[in-house]
């Protein structure tokens, strides 16, 4: 048996956009003068390359173990810690105004 890449990698990607979990940047919200923060969340993708390099290596793990053996990745978002920015704009907003950490 060999193992049809091309095919293979169509079907990765196809999956991919199933499974994927994308990262959630960070935001700043200003409500009635309360700053409030939530830092970014990474998310997980498919690393298609990786996956592909275990399919070659062993093309009959999914008739094995009867799954795909998909490597994952972490993705990281563009915007994650926002704490500091989260504070100047709590002092610039509002001269002494309050900074909330929230993780809503």
């Amino acid at each position: 048996m060999e193992l049809d890449t091309e095919t293979a990698h169509k079907f990765l990607e196809e999956f991919s956009e199933q499974v994927n979990i994308p990262p959630v940047n960070g935001t700043l919200l200003i409500e009635s003068g309360v700053v409030s923060a939530r830092n970014g969340v990474p998310g997980r993708q498919i690393d298609i390359d990786t996956t592909m390099a275990l399919l070659n290596e062993d093309p009959f793990s999914v008739l094995d173990y009867g799954f795909l053996p998909a490597a994952m990745a972490p993705w990281d978002p563009q915007i994650l810690d926002v704490t500091e920015a989260a504070e100047r704009a709590a002092g610039s907003w509002n001269p002494g105004g309050k900074f909330e950490p929230t993780t809503r």
